[in-house]
């Protein structure tokens, strides 16, 4: 029930091959087909990409700090 005391209503569910079917499958502790596979790889590679882009400029704008950073990062994954 909603606050207001009316039913909620479902969302309709994202058909296989989406990264939210890849996670459907994932909560339901079952092997995703390989169109949710394709999906979520899709997802990871737009999401690291971006990950990536906010690294580097965050190194432009912090270069001081941020190879402090990386160097204390590596130090502690024994990548001296």
């Amino acid at each position: 029930m909603s606050t207001d005391g009316a039913p909620r209503r479902r969302k309709e569910l994202e058909p296989c091959g989406s990264h939210a079917a890849h996670q459907r499958h994932v909560r339901a502790k079952e092997e995703a087909c390989d169109a949710c596979k394709a999906a979520h790889a899709a997802y990871v590679k737009v999401r690291r990409g971006a990950q990536l882009a906010a690294l580097r400029l965050l190194a432009e704008r912090h270069p001081g700090e941020f190879a402090s950073l990386l160097e204390a990062t590596r130090w502690e994954a024994g990548l001296r």
